[in-house]
């Protein structure tokens, strides 16, 4: 998505000389006063540069080049993808070579009589003994009653499974920082309008002065009117602050330490709100079911506790392995080298071996229950998250369809209202209007113009929600 330029809003009386406008004139700062830079597609993507424009776009990237959670399900999809090697190295034999050099040095200084009685050796008896002995054994389990077939099955399950969990991890990347990206813009203008009712309450203020002077208003319509000054500050500190909280969110989705980026970096403004008439659930429930990643790993789990459980009733059938073993070794004299690879002694065997445990003290059937277990929670889990989902779906396709009906209703609303207001400003300014009547039109002007953007973003925000339950483009 491209963000359009924009010009930063000004003030009709020219530059806010208050510390809460001077906040204000910051924040606003975070609204595009030029064309949007998109960051740079990077295997880790830096942080965004001093007066450099960040799009959508860019902080999905980003928050997908970087974010922690999809970095440990990347590894964990890896190491899946790697243990595969063991699922099939269990079809192949496996090959041992061994290699014994040993030297023994011994010295017999006492000994036993035939009469059994010590004696001593004098002089001692002092030897070596020396022995080479090389060997090259297979062995080769060809029947395991489909243990090993099963575990491949099951190697394999695991293995879609952790693609599909690194997908639902990027589709959960992509949802948080959308989110938080709309709920930065939405404090942002939040932002904007308090910097606007403050100027429009000074202006009041001014107004009212000028009517005090020459006795059109009284003492409390003056007092009231500095009170909404002193008001409008506070409104506009509380949303410098949230606003500020807003960005460290979004630099967290993004996979950044919050002190790693300016807190007042630009952000564009996003335009592009989706429309369309009503959504129908049950096409969007069937997509979710059908592409939902984390539906679809769960499902994958059934694969694999359905194989694990074969493979624990494997156990008891009996295991049939071929064996053969080649050896040579041979005895040496003091006087010849150690090292010696090619000994003279020859032996080879064959072997056939049947394997069958009676008895394991019901180690077997505890593998069995657990591995039912297993499969029983793995069917479990996809029944109530395929619930869950279908719930969710609906929620939201009521949600937006609402909410899509209530901007219609509070853009026109908004429309009413602030001329509403321009038309109670030309009467007070007449003394055709009380003070409390201005206030009440103003108050409802406000009212309107923070419903529509608190709207307009949560709207955003459903979509959002949508597109990581069924993927995007359900627009």
């Amino acid at each position: 998505m491209s963000a359009r330029p924009r010009r930063a809003p000004t003030s009709r009386r020219g530059i806010v000389a208050t510390p809460a406008a001077r906040i204000a004139a910051c924040l606003l700062a975070l609204t595009v006063s030029g064309p949007a830079t998109a960051l740079a597609q990077d295997a880790m993507a830096p942080p965004p540069r001093a007066g450099q424009t960040l799009d959508l776009e860019g902080a999905i990237r980003t928050g997908l080049s970087r974010n922690p959670s999809v970095e440990s399900a990347d590894a964990n999809a890896a190491a899946a993808q790697a243990a595969r090697w063991a699922d099939w190295g269990a079809f192949i034999p496996d090959a041992n070579l061994n290699i014994n050099l040993s030297q023994t040095g011994f010295t017999t200084v006492t000994f036993l009589s035939p009469e059994g009685e010590p004696q001593i050796q004098d002089p001692p008896l002092a030897s070596d003994r020396k022995r080479s002995a090389v060997g090259l054994s297979f062995s080769w389990d060809i029947f395991r009653g489909g243990q090993n077939i099963a575990g491949v099955k099951s190697g394999a399950a695991q293995s879609r499974a952790a693609e599909y969990r690194l997908h639902d991890a990027e589709r959960t990347v992509v949802r948080d920082v959308k989110v938080a990206y709309y709920e930065a813009l939405k404090v942002q203008k939040l932002v904007a309008v308090a910097v606007g009712q403050l100027e429009s309450r000074r202006e009041d203020l001014s107004v009212t002065e000028e009517r005090y002077r020459i006795a059109g208003v009284t003492r409390s319509d003056l007092l009231g009117a500095q009170g909404e000054v002193a008001q409008a500050e506070l409104t506009l500190l509380d949303r410098a602050d949230q606003a500020r909280t807003a960005i460290r969110e979004l630099q967290v989705r993004m996979g950044f330490a919050p002190g790693e980026i300016d807190p007042d970096m630009q952000i564009a403004e996003e335009d592009v709100v989706p429309t369309r008439a009503r959504l129908e659930a049950d096409t969007l429930v069937a997509r979710a079911i059908a592409t939902d990643p984390q539906l679809l790993a769960l499902a994958e789990d059934q694969t694999a506790a359905s194989a694990d459980r074969w493979a624990a009733r494997a156990t008891y059938i009996p295991t049939i392995s071929l064996g053969y073993n080649l050896s040579r070794s041979q005895d040496l004299a003091a006087d010849e080298s150690l090292f010696n690879l090619y000994p003279d002694n020859t032996q080879n065997s064959f072997s056939i071996q049947a394997s069958w445990p009676l008895f394991t003290g019901f180690s077997r059937k505890e593998q069995n229950a657990q591995a039912s277990s297993s499969l029983r929670r793995a069917r479990a889990d996809y029944a109530q998250l395929s619930h869950q989902t279908d719930k969710l779906i609906r929620d939201l396709v009521d949600e937006i369809d609402r909410r899509q009906q209530r901007l219609g209703i509070l853009e026109t609303l908004y429309e009413v209202e602030t001329e509403r207001v321009e038309l109670a400003r030309q009467q007070y300014r007449l003394g055709s209007l009380p003070y409390d009547n201005l206030l009440i039109a103003i108050s409802q002007q406000t009212t309107s113009e923070q419903e529509l953007l608190r709207e307009r973003y949560d709207y955003l925000k459903a979509w959002a929600e949508l597109e990581r339950l069924v993927g995007s483009g359900p627009r």
